[in-house]
Order: structure tokens, then sequence, then C-alpha cells
């Protein structure tokens, strides 16, 4: 099996299974199985690296748009990276939070995907009702919602950051907003942490 991707180097933080010298592959673009003799040919997407400024948020908010207090290095939820991550939800009671990214995909784009780690933890009982959502949305610049790529809630929390990549190549030739939209009822807490964006454009 040939997996090809955008590598980057990650300092060693207790990943399982880690390469030696901290080389990841962010974010798998390409899966053969039973490929050809030789190496893989020479791909554009394996010499584009991650486009996106700030992608884990250590440099501040600009150019990321968030409701209040969503960007944050408060140590009550760990981000994956460094001190800083975007929060989203945490609050127990109804509340919404917003975190967007505008991005422009060339017309020229063969292939263009943004990728996010997320952590969610819950301390809703139920194992059936999706009370606390998070929306994955992509936007006009004017923040109409174009499509919603995915829907999380409290029922999908586990330990650790899972990774999430979403296609955005049907969007190509156009300014766009991508958004994760949360929203909690009131009752217990659901907390949505996200770190590590990343846009790739081939």
């Amino acid at each position: 099996m040939r997996v090809s991707g955008v590598g980057f180097f990650d300092r060693p933080h207790g990943q399982t299974g880690r390469a030696t010298n901290g080389i990841e592959l962010h974010p798998v673009l390409n899966i053969e199985f039973n490929p050809g003799t030789g190496g893989p040919s020479p791909s554009p997407a394996l010499l584009v690296a991650n486009t996106l400024s700030n992608p884990g948020f250590e440099d501040g908010k600009d150019p990321w748009t968030a409701s209040n207090a969503v960007i944050t290095d408060d140590s009550r939820e760990p981000g994956r990276n460094g001190a800083f991550k975007a929060w989203l939800g945490g609050y127990g009671e109804p509340h919404t939070d917003n975190l967007c990214r505008q991005i422009t995909i060339p017309a020229s784009a063969t292939a263009a995907s943004m990728s996010f780690f997320m952590h969610i933890s819950t301390e809703e009982q139920t194992t059936t009702q999706p009370l606390d959502t998070l929306k994955v949305e992509v936007r006009r610049p004017s923040n109409a919602v174009l499509q919603t790529l995915a829907t999380f809630s409290n029922l999908q929390a586990k330990p650790g950051f899972q990774m999430h990549t979403y296609d955005l190549t049907a969007f190509k030739g156009q300014t766009v907003k991508f958004c994760l939209r949360a929203r909690e009822d009131a009752g217990s807490v659901t907390s949505f942490v996200t770190d590590d964006f990343s846009f790739v454009v081939q």
C-alpha cells in the first residue's frame, strides 16, 4: 500500500505509532493498494504545504473570526499542540459559538480540502439524543450557508483528538468561509475543542 499526503514535522507529544523523526501526513491525499514498482510519480499535491497562516491559533485571533473566548489558552481543555486552540461550547446553557476562516479556492484547482483535529467531551448522559451539536459549514462571505458538510454532537464524545477532512473542490473559483457552529442546550456541558487546521490546494 502507498499512502501519499502533505508532510510536516510535528513535535513528539505522546502520539501512538509516531515516526521517530516526527513526520506526519496532514492530510492524506491518496491511498494506492498494490501500487506498481518504483517510487510514486511526482504529484503537485505533494509539493503543496498547509497554506493557512496561524493554523493552530498560537499567533492570536487573526485572520480567524470567532465568538468571544472561543480562541483561548484556557488549560481546562488542552489543545492538541501548543497552548492555544478553539474551544466551542462548554457552557451547559443555551449558547451558540462560531469559528470561521475566509479562504479563496483558485479556479484552476483540481482538488482542495480543509482538515482539522477535534476533541469532543461531554457530561450529557444520553446515548441516543444529540442535545449539543457542532456543524461544519461552508458559507458565503455574507455568512449565508452554502452547504453543511457534517454535524457532530455529544454522541461522538471520545478521548483524544480525531482528524476530519472535507473536500472543497466544488467551491473552486470562489471566496468562501469555512465555519464551525456549536450550539448547546440548557443542561450538561459539551465541549468541541479544535486545533491544527490545514488547507491544501492541488
